[in-house]
């Protein structure tokens, strides 16, 4: 860590400080910076703030690639319930600010009618699956100078979908490509 940013120089620490920002609590702020190119192949990627909690979370990729992001929703929610598998993307639900991301070769699969929460309570919500952010919550987040490549598969009803974000709460993208099948 170099001031208040997570310095982030592999995949190991990009998934520690996913692992981190999972297990704060509702609406808890953190910021990282890659410091160089991310190979993610052969793992299997938890998005950043995937809980729904909201974290406010300020990442710069800093012009450096993450290539091979792979993401299924499938796997996602038999590994950690159905709730993980609602916001997909390299940030799951997302305010704060996220810029200079490269992706290439991304793979995210999505299937489903939305998730059901709640022991009594049953709700359905619908699936956010973007790229780089799946759920971008609040509208002063700003996603800004980001390019994108690679697949999405998705099949269901209830889903937002998008080549950088999924799900579009009334925040700004800005300078961003997607070139995602």
């Amino acid at each position: 860590q170099t001031g208040d940013c997570y310095q982030i120089k592999s995949a190991a620490d990009l998934a520690w400080y996913a692992d981190f920002v999972n297990k704060q609590a509702e609406k808890a702020e953190s910021c990282a910076e890659l410091q160089s190119d991310i190979d993610l192949s052969g793992n299997f990627w938890v998005p950043i703030s995937y809980t729904g909690k909201r974290h406010k979370v300020n990442f710069n990729g800093n012009g450096f690639i993450i290539r091979n992001l792979y993401i299924s929703a499938q796997n996602l929610m038999d590994k950690y319930g159905q709730q993980a598998a609602q916001n997909l993307g390299l940030i799951g639900a997302f305010q704060g600010h996220v810029q200079n991301v490269i992706l290439e070769n991304v793979e995210i699969y999505a299937y489903g009618n939305g998730y059901v929460s709640g022991n009594s309570n049953y709700e359905q919500s619908p699936l956010s699956i973007g790229t780089v952010v799946g759920w971008q919550t609040d509208p002063q987040s700003i996603v800004e100078n980001c390019y994108v490549t690679g697949k999405m598969v998705t099949a269901g009803d209830g889903q937002a979908v998008g080549g950088i974000v999924g799900n579009n709460g009334g925040g700004t993208i800005k300078n961003c490509y997607s070139a995602v099948n």
